[in-house]
């Protein structure tokens, strides 16, 4: 009779454990997928790179099919970027020089976004959702490396001939560095997204707001991202 009993405890716990996680506003998300980036430079033009984007997610569900959410991402940013210049660079008074500059970049950030967002169904098993709203992100690590070439004409030159010679140089730094970028970043994201069930596919953007280059030429964030993703509860 006292194991019945105990049995009973268990199943009432069990279902009132049940009942109480449907019943929550709040749900726990984790999702890995990749995304294209890229850094715009004014004045360069620039190559989008592949990289990894992964994280874990919260929701809180609102009336109306409204949602907030929120969550922490691993995500690996960065481009290729080409410039050049003609004219008299390195200020000798004599012209043309001719210069031209590859980079490239590798950046891994923590982001953290804060949106808002609504879901309806489709139909009993999948659900579409939208979501929009910012994003702070912080640079943890990556490299940062640049080729220079500085093709200099010398006195009584007026094309780039015999009489010139060339400057070449290498750098390498981490790309968070007092020589390169800065840490934090912000920006607006927004996402498109089918539930079917528990699992999770969303398709997003990230449009940087902020100039993170410490050089003179401004550069901003963005990235297309698709992740595949498990609602644990």
């Amino acid at each position: 009779m006292k194991s019945i009993k105990l049995l009973l405890l268990a199943i009432l716990l069990s279902t009132g454990n049940y009942i109480a996680a449907q019943s929550s506003p709040l749900s726990f998300t984790i999702n890995a997928g990749g995304s294209l980036s890229d850094m715009r430079v004014k004045g360069s033009s620039t190559d989008s790179k592949y990289g990894f984007r992964g994280g874990v997610g919260l929701e809180m569900n609102l009336p109306n099919n409204l949602f907030l959410q929120t969550g922490l991402d691993f995500a690996m940013k960065g481009a290729n970027s080409n410039s050049m210049a003609v004219g008299d660079i390195n200020g000798d008074g004599y012209s043309p020089d001719f210069y031209i500059a590859e980079e490239k970049v590798r950046a891994s950030y923590l982001v953290l976004p804060i949106k808002a967002g609504y879901r309806f169904n489709v139909s009993r098993a999948i659900r579409l959702n939208f979501t929009f709203g910012p994003y702070l992100a912080y640079g943890i690590g990556g490299k940062y490396k640049a080729k220079e070439a500085l093709k200099m004409a010398l006195p009584g030159d007026r094309e780039l001939s015999n009489g010139t010679y060339t400057e070449y140089s290498e750098f390498e730094y981490d790309t968070f560095s007092s020589e390169t970028l800065k840490r934090f970043d912000m920006g607006l994201a927004g996402s498109a997204g089918v539930e079917c069930k528990r699992i999770l596919l969303n398709f997003g953007y990230e449009h940087g707001l902020i100039n993170y280059s410490r050089g003179s030429a401004s550069s901003y964030n963005s990235a297309l991202f698709l992740t595949l993703g498990y609602r644990i509860f």
